[in-house]
């Protein structure tokens, strides 16, 4: 058992639903999952997949948000649809857990990840950054 004193714990492992998860939520016992998944339909099995443990860890709140949930372009700041959009709302309403909401594109992410620093969110893409206040406020 932890001797910290914590409020939020994020924890990112590889997909699916192996030992690191289920070790995570018997030691734990979390409030809440939230489980992050992209548009395209493998990643949605996954995330399905992690509904259901998450449900059978007797975790009460579970959320959905969608990653890489369209593009937004650094010159024009139009959004884009590369990927199919909206799976992992659909799943949400499906599996009768919160849809949280989505994360764009967005490439000023990758280059500050790349470069080893923080992301500026006050020097942001205005939708990254409502999508990102959207999510903490249905958390």
């Amino acid at each position: 058992m932890s001797k910290w004193s914590y409020d939020y714990l994020f924890a990112d492992p590889p997909p699916g639903t192996g030992d690191e998860i289920i070790t995570l939520t018997q030691e734990m016992k979390p409030d809440m999952a939230v489980i992050v998944t992209t548009p395209q339909t493998i990643s949605l099995i996954d995330s399905a997949r992690s509904v259901y443990l998450a449900r059978k860890m007797k975790i009460q709140k579970i959320g959905i948000i969608e990653n890489m949930s369209g593009f937004i372009c650094p010159i024009c700041k139009a959004k884009i649809d590369i990927f199919d959009i909206g799976g992992s709302e659909k799943q949400a309403k499906e599996l009768s857990v919160s849809y949280l909401g989505n994360i764009p594109l967005v490439i000023e992410t990758k280059k500050t990840a790349d470069s080893g620093k923080f992301f500026n969110l006050n020097n942001t893409t205005q939708g990254f950054l409502s999508s990102i206040s959207t999510i903490v406020g249905n958390i």
